[in-house]
Protein backbone atom coordinates (compact mmCIF):
# COMPACT_ATOMS: atom_id res chain seq x y z
CA UNK A 1 0.00 0.00 0.00
CA UNK A 2 1.45 3.33 -1.09
CA UNK A 3 1.65 5.92 1.66
CA UNK A 4 0.62 9.53 1.13
CA UNK A 5 2.99 11.16 3.61
CA UNK A 6 3.82 14.14 1.39
CA UNK A 7 0.17 14.78 0.55
CA UNK A 8 -0.87 14.68 4.21
CA UNK A 9 1.96 17.01 5.23
CA UNK A 10 1.08 19.38 2.39
CA UNK A 11 -2.55 19.49 3.51
CA UNK A 12 -1.53 20.27 7.10
CA UNK A 13 0.60 23.17 5.82
CA UNK A 14 -1.70 24.47 3.09
CA UNK A 15 -4.99 24.68 4.99
CA UNK A 16 -3.77 26.97 7.80
CA UNK A 17 -1.93 29.08 5.24
CA UNK A 18 -5.06 29.34 3.10
CA UNK A 19 -7.14 30.61 6.02
CA UNK A 20 -4.45 33.06 7.11
CA UNK A 21 -3.86 34.76 3.75
CA UNK A 22 -5.80 37.89 4.78
CA UNK A 23 -4.07 38.12 8.18
CA UNK A 24 -1.04 40.19 7.09
CA UNK A 25 -3.28 42.69 5.28
CA UNK A 26 -5.64 43.01 8.28
CA UNK A 27 -2.66 43.48 10.61
CA UNK A 28 -1.22 46.17 8.35
CA UNK A 29 -4.57 48.00 8.25
CA UNK A 30 -4.89 47.92 12.06
CA UNK A 31 -1.29 49.09 12.47
CA UNK A 32 -1.72 51.92 9.96
CA UNK A 33 -5.11 53.11 11.20
CA UNK A 34 -4.87 52.61 14.98
CA UNK A 35 -1.18 52.13 15.78
CA UNK A 36 0.88 49.43 17.43
CA UNK A 37 -0.96 49.32 20.82
CA UNK A 38 -4.22 48.34 19.09
CA UNK A 39 -2.47 45.62 17.08
CA UNK A 40 -0.66 44.36 20.19
CA UNK A 41 -3.93 44.17 22.17
CA UNK A 42 -5.63 42.33 19.30
CA UNK A 43 -2.84 39.74 19.07
CA UNK A 44 -2.76 39.17 22.84
CA UNK A 45 -6.54 38.68 22.91
CA UNK A 46 -6.43 36.18 20.05
CA UNK A 47 -3.55 34.32 21.69
CA UNK A 48 -5.50 34.00 24.95
CA UNK A 49 -8.63 32.74 23.17
CA UNK A 50 -6.57 30.22 21.17
CA UNK A 51 -5.62 28.43 24.39
CA UNK A 52 -9.25 27.58 25.23
CA UNK A 53 -9.57 24.61 22.78
CA UNK A 54 -6.52 22.98 24.39
CA UNK A 55 -8.50 22.41 27.58
CA UNK A 56 -10.98 20.28 25.62
CA UNK A 57 -8.31 17.82 24.45
CA UNK A 58 -6.86 14.84 26.27
CA UNK A 59 -3.40 14.87 27.82
CA UNK A 60 -0.96 12.22 26.63
CA UNK A 61 2.41 11.69 28.31
CA UNK A 62 5.24 9.38 27.43
CA UNK A 63 8.54 8.55 29.11
CA UNK A 64 11.28 11.07 28.49
CA UNK A 65 14.92 11.01 29.60
CA UNK A 66 16.80 14.31 29.30
CA UNK A 67 20.24 12.66 29.48
CA UNK A 68 19.35 10.16 26.77
CA UNK A 69 18.00 12.98 24.64
CA UNK A 70 21.33 14.82 24.79
CA UNK A 71 23.11 11.87 23.20
CA UNK A 72 20.30 11.34 20.72
CA UNK A 73 20.67 14.91 19.40
CA UNK A 74 23.95 13.95 17.72
CA UNK A 75 22.40 11.13 15.72
CA UNK A 76 21.35 11.45 12.08
CA UNK A 77 23.63 14.40 11.39
CA UNK A 78 22.38 15.01 7.86
CA UNK A 79 18.79 15.19 9.11
CA UNK A 80 19.85 17.57 11.90
CA UNK A 81 21.55 19.79 9.32
CA UNK A 82 18.39 19.89 7.23
CA UNK A 83 16.32 21.04 10.21
CA UNK A 84 18.94 23.63 11.19
CA UNK A 85 18.87 25.17 7.71
CA UNK A 86 15.07 25.05 7.62
CA UNK A 87 14.99 26.99 10.91
CA UNK A 88 17.35 29.62 9.49
CA UNK A 89 15.33 30.03 6.30
CA UNK A 90 12.00 30.24 8.16
CA UNK A 91 13.24 33.25 10.18
CA UNK A 92 14.62 34.94 7.08
CA UNK A 93 11.36 34.45 5.19
CA UNK A 94 8.99 35.37 8.04
CA UNK A 95 10.79 38.38 9.50
CA UNK A 96 13.81 39.66 7.55
CA UNK A 97 12.21 39.71 4.10
CA UNK A 98 9.16 41.73 5.34
CA UNK A 99 11.53 44.19 7.07
CA UNK A 100 13.37 44.65 3.77
CA UNK A 101 10.06 45.24 1.98
CA UNK A 102 9.09 47.95 4.47
CA UNK A 103 12.48 49.67 4.25
CA UNK A 104 12.39 49.53 0.43
CA UNK A 105 8.77 50.49 -0.24
CA UNK A 106 8.04 52.41 2.98
CA UNK A 107 4.50 51.09 3.35
CA UNK A 108 3.07 48.68 5.92
CA UNK A 109 0.26 47.82 3.52
CA UNK A 110 2.81 46.80 0.89
CA UNK A 111 4.40 44.50 3.45
CA UNK A 112 0.99 42.99 4.20
CA UNK A 113 0.22 42.43 0.54
CA UNK A 114 3.65 40.89 -0.13
CA UNK A 115 3.31 38.46 2.79
CA UNK A 116 -0.24 37.61 1.68
CA UNK A 117 1.00 36.92 -1.84
CA UNK A 118 3.64 34.63 -0.37
CA UNK A 119 0.84 32.88 1.51
CA UNK A 120 -1.07 32.36 -1.73
CA UNK A 121 2.02 30.78 -3.25
CA UNK A 122 2.40 28.41 -0.33
CA UNK A 123 -1.29 27.51 -0.03
CA UNK A 124 -1.94 26.63 -3.68
CA UNK A 125 1.46 25.24 -4.59
CA UNK A 126 1.96 23.21 -1.42
CA UNK A 127 -0.71 20.60 -2.13
CA UNK A 128 0.65 19.98 -5.63
CA UNK A 129 4.19 19.68 -4.27
CA UNK A 130 2.97 17.26 -1.59
CA UNK A 131 1.37 14.91 -4.11
CA UNK A 132 4.49 15.08 -6.26
CA UNK A 133 6.72 14.20 -3.29
CA UNK A 134 4.87 10.87 -2.94
CA UNK A 135 5.91 9.95 -6.49
CA UNK A 136 9.51 11.15 -6.70
CA UNK A 137 12.56 10.75 -4.47
CA UNK A 138 12.17 13.18 -1.58
CA UNK A 139 15.88 13.96 -1.32
CA UNK A 140 15.98 14.84 -5.02
CA UNK A 141 12.97 17.08 -4.50
CA UNK A 142 14.71 18.72 -1.52
CA UNK A 143 17.80 19.44 -3.61
CA UNK A 144 15.76 20.93 -6.45
CA UNK A 145 13.82 23.07 -3.97
CA UNK A 146 17.05 24.14 -2.24
CA UNK A 147 18.63 25.21 -5.53
CA UNK A 148 15.53 27.15 -6.65
CA UNK A 149 15.05 28.80 -3.23
CA UNK A 150 18.73 29.77 -3.19
CA UNK A 151 18.30 31.49 -6.56
CA UNK A 152 15.29 33.40 -5.19
CA UNK A 153 17.34 34.66 -2.22
CA UNK A 154 20.20 35.82 -4.44
CA UNK A 155 17.73 37.61 -6.75
CA UNK A 156 16.21 39.35 -3.70
CA UNK A 157 19.53 41.13 -3.18
CA UNK A 158 18.79 43.19 -6.30
CA UNK A 159 15.02 43.67 -5.78
CA UNK A 160 13.94 47.32 -5.74
CA UNK A 161 10.54 47.70 -7.42
CA UNK A 162 7.10 46.60 -6.13
CA UNK A 163 6.70 44.15 -9.03
CA UNK A 164 10.05 42.49 -8.32
CA UNK A 165 9.33 42.27 -4.60
CA UNK A 166 5.82 40.82 -5.05
CA UNK A 167 7.05 38.28 -7.62
CA UNK A 168 9.95 37.17 -5.43
CA UNK A 169 7.57 36.92 -2.46
CA UNK A 170 5.38 34.55 -4.46
CA UNK A 171 8.31 32.44 -5.67
CA UNK A 172 9.82 32.40 -2.18
CA UNK A 173 6.58 31.08 -0.73
CA UNK A 174 6.38 28.37 -3.37
CA UNK A 175 9.90 27.03 -3.00
CA UNK A 176 9.84 27.34 0.79
CA UNK A 177 6.87 24.97 0.77
CA UNK A 178 8.80 22.49 -1.42
CA UNK A 179 11.61 22.44 1.13
CA UNK A 180 9.31 22.13 4.13
CA UNK A 181 7.35 19.24 2.60
CA UNK A 182 10.37 17.28 1.40
CA UNK A 183 12.37 17.72 4.64
CA UNK A 184 9.39 16.90 6.86
CA UNK A 185 8.60 13.84 4.70
CA UNK A 186 12.20 12.64 5.08
CA UNK A 187 11.86 13.13 8.84
CA UNK A 188 8.64 11.09 8.96
CA UNK A 189 10.23 8.23 7.03
CA UNK A 190 13.22 8.19 9.39
CA UNK A 191 11.16 8.38 12.59
CA UNK A 192 8.51 5.85 11.49
CA UNK A 193 8.28 2.91 13.88
CA UNK A 194 10.80 4.38 16.33
CA UNK A 195 10.60 6.51 19.47
CA UNK A 196 8.64 9.42 18.08
CA UNK A 197 9.28 11.65 21.09
CA UNK A 198 13.06 11.40 20.73
CA UNK A 199 12.92 12.26 17.06
CA UNK A 200 10.40 15.07 17.53
CA UNK A 201 12.48 16.70 20.27
CA UNK A 202 15.57 16.41 18.07
CA UNK A 203 13.74 18.03 15.16
CA UNK A 204 12.43 20.90 17.28
CA UNK A 205 15.85 21.44 18.86
CA UNK A 206 17.59 21.91 15.51
CA UNK A 207 14.76 24.03 14.11
CA UNK A 208 15.06 26.26 17.18
CA UNK A 209 18.85 26.37 16.83
CA UNK A 210 18.42 27.62 13.26
CA UNK A 211 16.04 30.33 14.44
CA UNK A 212 18.71 31.47 16.90
CA UNK A 213 21.59 31.32 14.41
CA UNK A 214 19.85 33.55 11.85
CA UNK A 215 19.49 36.65 14.11
CA UNK A 216 23.10 36.23 15.33
CA UNK A 217 24.38 36.27 11.75
CA UNK A 218 22.24 39.32 10.99
CA UNK A 219 23.59 41.15 14.05
CA UNK A 220 27.11 40.48 12.81
CA UNK A 221 26.16 41.86 9.38
CA UNK A 222 24.69 45.03 10.92
CA UNK A 223 22.28 46.97 8.71
CA UNK A 224 23.27 45.10 5.53
CA UNK A 225 20.10 43.09 4.99
CA UNK A 226 21.21 41.99 1.54
CA UNK A 227 24.10 40.21 3.24
CA UNK A 228 21.50 38.22 5.14
CA UNK A 229 19.87 37.31 1.81
CA UNK A 230 23.23 36.02 0.54
CA UNK A 231 23.63 34.00 3.75
CA UNK A 232 20.15 32.49 3.25
CA UNK A 233 21.02 31.65 -0.35
CA UNK A 234 24.20 29.87 0.72
CA UNK A 235 22.33 28.03 3.48
CA UNK A 236 19.80 26.84 0.92
CA UNK A 237 22.60 25.57 -1.32
CA UNK A 238 23.94 23.46 1.57
CA UNK A 239 20.84 21.26 1.25
CA UNK A 240 22.32 19.92 -2.00
CA UNK A 241 25.07 18.13 -0.07
CA UNK A 242 23.14 16.97 3.00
Amino acid sequence: KRLHVGEEIATSIALPRLFSIATPIIAAIILTAFGFPALFFTLISLALFSVIPLFATGDYKTRFSFLRQLSFLLKSRSHSGQQLILGILSIMEAFIWPIFIFLTLGSLLDVGFAVAISGVGIAFFTYMAGKLSDRVDKRTMMKIGGLAYSLVWFLRIFASTPLEIFLLSLLGGMFASVLEISIFSIFCNIAKGKNILDWTVTREFWLGAGRVVAPIILLLLGSWLQGGFAFAGLASLLLLVL
